[in-house]
């Protein structure tokens, strides 16, 4: 559920992620160290969700200052204690070897600068001491946030502070001598505010959300920027509050270790992203590069940006770069190379930026070369080593790793493989392919292109039908539950189906240049028939068309599903369409409830940054999209996977689906966000999902004995299905259709 001025957030978030703070929230039970194991070369199987669940990502990415070793934080899911396993690595950027560093302490909750949190997990930076021996890095342990330390050969990990709130953030004195880091307020300030709200209430005014109250009435204040300066030595002792001198070095500290992103001093707004709030970046002899508006008219969130240089220390004398690929809405980072002579830039490129470019510009030529050009595989962090990048990169098969690029040549070589276990997993065919676009209506930029992916099952046969099962959402990196995490792609190929994995176009247009309420006015005009629900709907059904073409698709046996955009694409598609046997989604359509789910104060706060958006409460607006008002067009079972709060949102639907005997099925899962964070509850939706598409597009029930409720439910369902006369599958005996 998308409510409020989250809608513009979700959508910019998913294209970038920004700097935000980190809010930690642990599971309820401890899990085992972290290890990457040595896997020998075996036969091959087909994959489950099992190794799905237990994929292990990379949270954090360094480089030492004598660019010979890198450092990542590696989280592993563990389903069974449902909680991560956590864990600091040293590799060697010559050969990847890898040397355990120590424990990464318990998974934290990413929140937005607004203070809310949408699930996503985020983990500490690590910053090199000026020797290269140390990485220093934060740690949450038993509800506590501290700094630690640990030595690149593995040998020593320790805590560092001992403070009585959380560290926030952190940097080392030139000498290396001394860490420097901020506070907020104490953790047992927070629990007596908590503590006296609980007696006496809490201020209506405090709250940014209802669903607040109804979770736990608790209000979430946007994130603490009156912080503290502290010092401890490196060796931990002598934690102090620090004097004017440590605060001037923890600032000189601070730029030291800035590479990209915004001003570290600054808040971070909407109009930000991309790179545009980005500060120069300095080479040798004092160069600048910069990025700057190409049109400063512009109000939206993602302008269009021109990579500028002055080979001068003081910025005199810009030089512009006039090339094609010198433009663009996001810039991922930008270097200088050693000697001071080329800009190397990164950027966002291609329909919905699906693709990635990494460039080189001499600003005393103009000469621009293209260095790397990736399609649907990801970079998603990388630094300059001389004539090398070294980044972590996901493909669309292989989960994230780390690899090494020669910007000469443009090789790729693997340094870091932290999931050895998928070399012995028969993994799917998988082919891009794209198709012309619904019209842009009311010209907000989308791409006259739309693009995909279509995941095969094993020993497809293009002479058979098959069902197939669409996930709308992101198309981009590794191929794993789409935005949200929740449909398990390849284990869906693994059984037999074809997964068509789409992309929904973006207003890219107007993402630059219009402000959230010019934007949102146009996205959902009732006047021009809801253009961004339905340019989502139907490019997605297009790419559907684009596979019926081939052959092998079973039109009768079509699922969909997916989180928030997802979610509303899936549900706009069974009130408009006809196409649908069954959906899996996290979330209802939207609705008029969504209008009062934020506050004024969260409206206000949304506003400070560029995200509010001021939406229409007329009922008869709302009953155009809102599917609860639509009974008679569901054409199939809906699964829903909600989470606590944000089960408010499914009120009506769910009531109106009971009163029209529609066939649906809903779980609700505890202390859960947008995107759904615990490792046990997103293991439960990936079998569910499974069993739910299977029964429903291929007839099969799992036989295992714990299902069998659950079968007993779902054939009661069916019967349901079988008295809807716009079902697409003949279920019952007495259902000709087939």
């Amino acid at each position: 559920m998308v409510t409020g001025s989250g809608w513009l957030l979700a959508m910019s978030l998913s294209l970038q992620a920004v700097a935000m703070t980190a809010w930690s929230q642990s599971s309820n039970h401890q899990t085992a160290s972290l290890t990457i194991p040595q896997v020998a070369q075996g036969p091959k199987r087909l994959i489950t969700t099992d190794d799905l669940i237990a994929l292990r990502d990379i949270d954090s990415f360094s480089l030492s200052p004598d660019g010979k070793k890198f450092a990542v934080l590696i989280r592993q899911a563990d389903p069974v204690a449902n909680g991560y396993r956590t864990g600091w690595f040293i590799g060697s950027t010559d050969d990847g070897a890898l040397t355990s560093a120590g424990d990464g302490g318990e998974a934290r909750l990413m929140r937005i600068m607004t203070g809310r949190c949408g699930g996503d997990l985020v983990g500490s930076s690590s910053r090199w001491s000026a020797d290269g021996q140390w990485i220093a890095y934060t740690v949450q342990r038993n509800g506590e946030i501290q700094l630690w330390r640990s030595s690149v050969d593995g040998k020593i990990q320790q805590q560092l502070t001992h403070n009585e709130a959380d560290v926030r953030d952190f940097a080392w004195s030139e000498d290396g001598r001394t860490l420097f880091f901020t506070v907020g307020s104490t953790r047992s300030a927070q629990r007596a505010r908590e503590e006296k709200g609980g007696r006496d209430g809490f201020p209506l005014q405090e709250f940014q959300w209802f669903t607040e109250m109804v979770y736990r009435a608790t209000p979430v204040g946007p994130v603490e920027t009156d912080l503290t300066v502290w010092a401890v030595a490196s060796d931990g002792r002598d934690e102090r509050p620090a004097d004017a001198a440590g605060k001037k070095q923890f600032e000189e500290g601070l730029r030291r270790g800035y590479s990209w992103g915004r001003d570290y001093s600054q808040t971070m707004k909407v109009e930000d992203f991309g790179g545009s709030g980005a500060p120069p970046v300095v080479g040798k002899n004092g160069v600048r590069a910069s990025l700057v508006r190409v049109d400063p008219s512009e109000r939206g969130f993602l302008p269009k940006l021109r990579l500028t240089a002055s080979l001068r220390p003081d910025g005199s004398q810009p030089i512009a770069c006039n090339a094609e690929e010198c433009v663009a809405q996001i810039f991922s980072k930008v270097w200088w190379s050693p000697d001071g002579k080329q800009v190397i830039f990164w950027r966002e490129e291609g329909i919905n930026f699906s693709d990635q470019g990494i460039y080189s510009w001499t600003p005393a030529s103009g000469v621009v070369k293209p260095l790397k050009r990736a399609s649907g595989d990801r970079f998603k962090e990388c630094e300059l080593l001389g004539q090398r990048l070294i980044c972590v990169h996901e493909t669309r098969l292989q989960p994230a790793h780390i690899v090494s690029i020669d910007t000469r040549s443009g090789r790729t070589s693997v340094l870091a493989d932290f999931n050895p276990e998928f070399k012995n997993l028969r993994l799917p065919k998988v082919e891009r392919f794209e198709w012309d676009a619904p019209p842009d209506t009311v010209r907000l930029g989308y791409s006259k292109r739309a693009y995909g992916y279509i995941v095969y099952p094993p020993d497809f046969d293009p002479n058979k039908k098959y069902p197939v099962l669409i996930a709308p959402y992101g198309a981009q990196g590794f191929i794993r539950g789409d935005v949200g995490d929740e449909q398990p792609m390849l284990v869906y190929a693994a059984n037999g189906f074809v997964v068509l994995d789409t992309a929904f176009l973006l207003p890219l247009g107007d993402m630059g240049a219009a402000d959230g309420d010019t934007l949102y006015e146009k996205m959902f005009s009732a006047e021009h028939g809801f253009p961004h629900m339905t340019m989502l709907m139907e490019s997605t059904m297009r790419g559907l068309d684009a596979a019926v073409a081939r052959g092998w698709v079973d039109e009768t046996r079509v699922g969909m599903g997916g989180l928030s955009q997802g979610a509303m694409a899936s549900l706009y598609a069974l009130q408009k369409l006809d196409r649908l046997s069954a959906v899996s989604v996290s979330g209802p359509s939207l609705s008029q409830i969504d209008v009062y789910l934020e506050t004024s104060y969260g409206a206000e706060i949304a506003k400070r940054i560029g995200g509010g958006v001021k939406r229409p409460e007329a009922a008869e607006y709302w009953a155009q999209i809102d599917l609860a008002d639509h009974m008679d067009s569901i054409e199939a079972p809906i699964l829903m996977h909600i989470a606590d709060r944000e089960a408010i949102g499914i009120m009506r639907l769910q009531y109106r689906l009971s009163d029209a005997r529609k066939p649906y099925e809903a779980f609700i899962f505890q202390d859960e966000y947008h995107q759904k964070w615990q490792p046990a509850h997103r293991y439960a939706i990936y079998n569910r999902n499974l069993d739910w598409y299977r029964f429903w597009l291929q007839d099969y029930e799992d036989p295992s004995a714990e299902k069998a409720d659950q079968y007993r439910r779902w054939r009661a369902l069916r019967e349901l299905q079988c008295l809807n006369p716009r079902a697409l599958r003949a279920y019952c005996a007495d259902n000709n259709k087939e």
